[in-house]
């Protein structure tokens, strides 16, 4: 059976786009089906708890001026408030990270913050289009409450709009590209190592990446996935205005290496690239809350906390439901 294969994006070709696909330039990724359904199906996965209390987050404010206040509502899903706007990253509220109800891998800890609880939402930021970090019947519920401005790498536009709303502010950007999200606010996507892909019908056909966001006294840098190369950090560094305060960076689904390995980072990856990044403070991420790998529940913050050893206080260690004020 022959699957015609979908396209999200029409645009010149460039140095990560071929005319058809995106790719991470200095190292294709290339998907190998077989070592993945061996894995799914004969590897004996590490048994994750089936549900970890999660104390909820009390009601955020509603604005944020003069600092940076930042709740870790689970897996990549933040809430960044500052210079009175309000950015949700990755939204996911739902049960799963899949297609349906029923498929893909269940949640293990609520979200901290309901999505009935949350300020006005102002921006959106999505990294790219895997379930656990693209996932529809969220963000449907938060475009019919605050129709906020969505922000996402080209192509996943596209997916959105199919599912959701036609008429949806979306924009979309390039590695690079910049936008305005206010008065003195902007937000510049950043390339990362990954892929992307929803069904065997769109591999790599819509762009991932990076938020770096701007503001007049702050700056922040979040991460949805991506696996580790000196190179990369060193160039997103390099495309950085200032230091970031906070750096989000993913350090969860390490495990086996020789799987995911190319698509994501261990924790002390993460504290390497962070180091080479600059940042400030490192807030931990992707972790604790599905069980996409083989690594055990609860490992990764630990591993982090090793590597970090006694520069322990740039890690701000939040659990599910957490905040942070800088």
């Amino acid at each position: 059976m022959v699957f015609r294969r979908k396209k999200y994006y029409y645009g010149e070709v460039s140095d990560h786009f071929d005319g058809e696909s995106f790719f991470f330039p200095d190292k294709p990724y290339h998907f190998d089906i077989k070592a993945v359904l061996k894995w799914r199906l004969f590897t004996r996965r590490t048994i994750w708890p089936k549900h970890v209390a999660v104390k909820p987050a009390l009601d955020p404010v509603s604005r944020v001026h003069g600092k940076i206040r930042v709740t870790y509502i689970g897996h990549a899903t933040l809430l960044i408030q500052t210079s009175g706007l309000n950015i949700l990253t990755d939204p996911h509220f739902s049960h799963r990270a899949g297609p349906l109800r029923w498929i893909g891998p269940k949640r293990i800890q609520e979200p901290g913050l309901h999505l009935e609880r949350l300020p006005p939402i102002d921006v959106v930021f999505v990294s790219h289009n895997h379930y656990d970090h693209l996932d529809i019947p969220s963000l449907r519920r938060i475009w019919r409450r605050d129709r906020p401005l969505i922000v996402t790498p080209l192509g996943n536009d596209t997916i959105i709009r199919r599912r959701i709303d036609s008429k949806m502010d979306i924009k979309t950007l390039d590695w690079g590209e910049e936008m305005q999200l206010g008065v003195g606010a902007t937000l510049k996507l950043l390339p990362c190592q990954h892929w992307s892909g929803r069904t065997i019908r769109d591999y790599n056909r819509a762009l991932w990446g990076a938020a770096y966001m701007c503001f007049e006294e702050h700056s922040v840098l979040f991460v949805g996935d991506t696996g580790f190369s000196a190179s990369l950090f060193k160039q997103m560094r390099a495309m950085m205005k200032r230091t970031p305060d906070v750096i989000a960076l993913p350090i969860g689904c390490y495990e086996p290496h020789s799987i995911t390995g190319y698509s994501h980072m261990s924790p002390e990856q993460a504290w390497e690239a962070f180091n080479l990044l600059e940042g400030e403070k490192l807030l931990p991420t992707h972790y604790d809350v599905f069980p996409l790998a083989n690594e055990p529940y609860g490992e990764a913050l630990e591993r982090l906390k090793r590597a970090a050893g006694l520069h322990l206080r740039c890690v701000l260690p939040l659990r599910v439901g957490e905040h942070a004020e800088l």
